[in-house]
């Protein structure tokens, strides 16, 4: 009996880390970036924020990650820099 107990926390704990962590993903990936200056993090952040249609607050994140030193981030940015502007 005590196996079923077990058994049951650990799947409790694992369904409620998964639905906290779905709820405050934003918020998890936007603290790592401001407070702990993670330039992945930052840019984790900016595709949360383009899934969310906010291209402002992506855009600033996409910009935080790329004076981190994140690779990727810096990348895009020269992209959009390159293309012709209408």
């Amino acid at each position: 009996m005590k196996y079923h107990y077990k058994m049951a926390t650990g799947i409790f704990i694992i369904f409620m880390t998964t639905v906290l962590y779905t709820r405050y993903e934003l918020e998890l990936y936007t603290w790592f970036c401001e407070n702990e200056e993670n330039g992945a993090a930052c840019f984790v952040t900016h595709n949360l924020y383009l899934e969310e249609k906010s291209p402002e607050a992506a855009s600033k994140y996409l910009r935080m990650s790329c004076k981190l030193e994140y690779e990727i981030a810096c990348d895009l940015v020269n992209k959009k820099n390159s293309l012709p502007q209408n």
